[in-house]
């Protein structure tokens, strides 16, 4: 059923995009829905338990939300024009509607050959793509080695046979910058693209290590549901293809209102204020590529 009707929905004539009237809001200070304090603490209590080592980093999430001015389709073509990226997607369920614009392919397959494709770490830029190279990221042999060898751990349940690591590559676009590595081998029989998607998914660079503590405490902490956010976005083909993108920077429109999860790394020596306004001005950066309309919050005390 849940087929049928999205193809009787992409099967309508599309409708032209015109503006949506709305009210305009100008509050002085970009902030998350959840209020900063309630933010702060979760934040502390976390660092605790990083400290007796239930975890060793822990990827903390918010939620933001703004108006939408235009028709979600005008919406995503924006995005597509301002930034764009080769795995961007756009689904209309419905009653929501979800833009991811991902510049990497997480996940792909092709028979029972499939590649995983992590990234190691992240740069921000605000200057166009620039020139990186794997030696301008500052991140330790170590913690590079740390992340491959846990992925490789979830990927040895998959695996029938060696898993063969290639080059790392650096990926850039006009948001940011990101060191990837290749990870190549065959998938057991009779295993799908969906049993890969089970074990590798949320990945590790979105909820923390090692994952099974981390995503216990961020289930218990995390004020919002993260829904489609760190999920996965793609396609599964007849002929035994699938590529599917991590949703990181994922926009999911609801009743003219658009909302935006942003993680933030803990470990127990963050700077709590310092990793709240970065994830600040990556929020408003993504925005600004949407339109002009300030970002707004919902009443606090309606949401504790």
């Amino acid at each position: 059923m849940r087929v049928e009707s999205m193809f009787a929905q992409i099967s309508e004539p599309s409708m032209s995009t015109s503006a949506v009237k709305m009210q305009e809001f100008h509050p002085e200070v970009l902030t998350p829905i959840s209020p900063l304090r309630r933010y702060r603490e979760i934040a502390r209590e976390l660092q605790q338990y990083l400290w007796q080592g239930v975890a060793q980093k822990i990827n903390l999430a918010q939620r933001y939300v703004s108006l939408m001015q235009e028709e979600p389709w005008a919406i995503h073509a924006r995005l597509r024009e301002t930034n764009p990226t080769s795995y961007s997607s756009y689904l209309n369920t419905g009653t929501h509607q979800l833009c991811s614009a991902s510049p990497t392919c997480f996940l792909s397959l092709d028979g029972q050959e499939m590649q995983a494709r992590p990234v190691l770490a992240q740069r921000l830029t605000s200057h166009g793509t620039g020139n990186h190279d794997v030696n301008s990221f500052e991140i330790s042999a170590t913690a590079a080695t740390g992340i491959l060898h846990r992925l490789r751990e979830e990927l040895a349940e998959l695996a029938d046979g060696p898993i063969h690591e290639g080059e790392r590559r650096v990926e850039s676009d006009s948001q940011a910058a990101h060191l990837a590595c290749n990870l190549r081998l065959r998938l057991r029989s009779p295993l799908t693209i969906f049993d890969a998607l089970a074990t590798l998914v949320p990945g590790l660079s979105m909820t923390g290590f090692p994952k099974s503590g981390a995503m216990e405490l961020l289930s218990r902490h995390e004020p919002f549901p993260r829904h489609a956010y760190t999920g996965a976005l793609g396609y599964w083909a007849s002929n035994a293809k699938a590529q599917f993108n991590l949703c990181v920077r994922l926009l999911t429109i609801h009743e003219g209102l658009g909302y935006v999860h942003a993680a933030s790394w803990l470990d127990p020596r963050t700077n709590i204020d310092d990793t709240l306004n970065t994830t600040n001005q990556r929020v408003a950066q993504f925005f600004s590529r949407l339109h002009n309309t300030p970002i707004t919050t919902i009443n606090e005390q309606s949401l504790y």
